[in-house]
């Protein structure tokens, strides 16, 4: 029939033994019937091919550059067509059964497919992938650390902001992966060693496009020295002369000085500014008019181009003299000059000598109480010059270790104030020893003070120790052990010494 194909004697065959007749339901070899040669069919034959792949390409890819090699296999050789945004760019042969296809992508998005082609008929296209072309590179910020900056830290904190039209791949610090918010913000810390470090910031974008900002930081790790800070001896001077202020100190830092009062407040300020010249800073300052001082503090202040400040004082003092009166107006034999100690009712005397014709006053100074803008108790110019009162110890109040100030206001209105040498201490009676006093041998305690204090309790921890009776006041005709035994006032030593918040205060029988 039609659909079987032809079949013909090839004489030549070297395969004889492999062709076999079908001869009456039984199958021979051929040259069982005498037919030499091998048995050949004629046949026109046509080959299919399949769809072709793109192998190096990813489903979406990006690049910076305007042409891309598209690779691939293919299940038979022959002819690959390569289509960006559906035109024919290039046509190449597959070699055993891979091609290679270099292509110009001129869009910024780029559709790839092939096709193969087998006697001008094409497969379907393969799958296509995109490719995104771009050659604008990412934008880089570093907020911090400026270039050049000099520090005084191990840490640098690396602080900006990167942005990218496409997309970024990485950003990289010093070679280090570093993690981008959502913003595009990052901070990294970079250890720092002595001397100069390069930060090196490096952002990439999926095109492979690099933007790359590099800073300098010079790290200086140990703190600079201040030497030959003059005055080194003490300078007097007067108004309108002028005082020179001079240190040694690293080159390339700011210089200042300052006037202190000894026991002064810390100033906020810098203070004067200093020349530098080699290393050498110095500042100059002159005496304004009217100004008097004595024993005034220079400190001088160095702060290092890596931020480092600090500070010295001069071993000179500054004396500042005004003009010398020769009737000075001054307190002279302030009495008492030795401690006293007064129990109720006793007195004692106060005095000083001082220009005839002014008023006196005399404080006594209490630890619990605000200073009074009060001149204070009135004193009696007893003798033209001399000034003296009576001071007498009141009922309730007991204190150690006060001071005794006069005031004294000249004819000229010129003020003085002065502390007496002489401390005054006002001894309470024994009754009126504070109620919950704890008692321990010739010493009593507050209970707030003795619940607060650690060597008031380690005291009585080794009085009990000692096997030592300890007396509390309960009220104010009650003392009793601490088992609850009643005693009389009698068992306490003659004096007591009393320790609360506001001090010690003395009481006796």
């Amino acid at each position: 029939g039609t659909q079987c194909p032809g079949v013909g004697i090839d004489e030549t065959s070297a395969y004889a033994d492999r062709s076999y007749m079908n001869v009456a339901g039984e199958f021979k070899l051929i040259s069982a019937e005498d037919i030499n040669g091998g048995l050949m069919i004629r046949a026109r034959m046509e080959y299919a091919m399949d769809v072709p792949v793109i192998t190096n390409l990813a489903e979406q890819s990006y690049t910076n550059q305007d042409t891309i090699t598209v690779e691939g296999t293919v299940t038979a050789d022959g002819k690959v067509n390569v289509y960006v945004n559906d035109v024919k760019v290039s046509s190449v042969d597959s070699q055993d059964r891979r091609f290679s296809a270099q292509v110009n992508i001129t869009d910024e998005e780029n559709t790839i497919k092939v096709t193969a082609e087998l006697n001008g008929i094409e497969t379907e296209p393969s799958a296509s992938v995109v490719v995104i072309k771009d050659k604008e590179a990412p934008v880089v910020t570093v907020e911090s650390p400026l270039d050049n900056a000099k520090v005084n830290v191990e840490v640098a904190h690396v602080i900006g902001n990167v942005t990218d039209n496409i997309g970024l791949s990485k950003l990289q610090i010093n070679d280090k992966d570093v993690v981008v918010d959502e913003s595009g913000n990052f901070h990294e810390r970079v250890m720092l060693n002595k001397g100069t470090n390069i930060i090196t910031v490096k952002a990439t974008d999926n095109a492979g496009n690099v933007t790359t900002v590099v800073r300098t930081v010079i790290a200086e790790l140990e703190v600079p020295v201040i030497s030959n800070i003059l005055p080194n001896e003490d300078v007097t001077l007067t108004e309108g002369d002028t005082l020179t202020v001079s240190f040694n100190a690293p080159t390339g830092g700011e210089g200042y000085f300052r006037i202190v009062v000894p026991f002064g407040l810390e100033s906020n300020e810098l203070g004067i500014p200093m020349t530098e010249n080699d290393g050498l800073y110095t500042g100059t300052w002159t005496v304004p008019e009217g100004t008097e001082a004595a024993s005034l503090f220079i400190e001088v202040v160095y702060i290092s181009e890596h931020g480092y400040e600090v500070t010295g004082t001069a071993e000179g003092r500054v004396i500042i003299e005004g003009e010398v009166d020769p009737n000075p107006t001054v307190i002279t034999n302030l009495q008492p000059t030795e401690n006293s100690e007064l129990r109720i009712g006793e007195t004692f005397e106060i005095s000083f000598n001082a220009p005839a014709g002014g008023q006196a006053y005399y404080r006594i100074l209490l630890p619990f109480e605000p200073l009074s803008n009060r001149p204070g108790n009135l004193m009696t110019e007893v003798e033209p010059g001399l000034y003296r009162a009576t001071y007498t110890a009141h009922e309730g109040v007991v204190a150690s270790g006060l001071q005794i100030e006069v005031i004294f206001e000249a004819q000229d209105g010129t003020t003085l104030t002065e502390i007496a040498e002489g401390r005054l201490t006002l001894v309470g009676e024994m009754q009126n020893l504070p109620i919950s006093a704890v008692i321990i041998g010739d010493e009593a305690y507050d209970m707030d003070y003795l619940n607060s204090n650690p060597e008031a309790q380690a005291k009585l921890l080794n009085w009990y120790n000692l096997n030592k009776t300890v007396y509390i006041k309960l009220d104010n005709d009650t003392i009793v052990t601490t088992t609850g035994q009643e005693v009389s006032i009698d068992v306490l030593p003659q004096m007591l010494k009393y320790f609360d918040s506001t001090g010690i205060k003395l009481y006796s029988k």
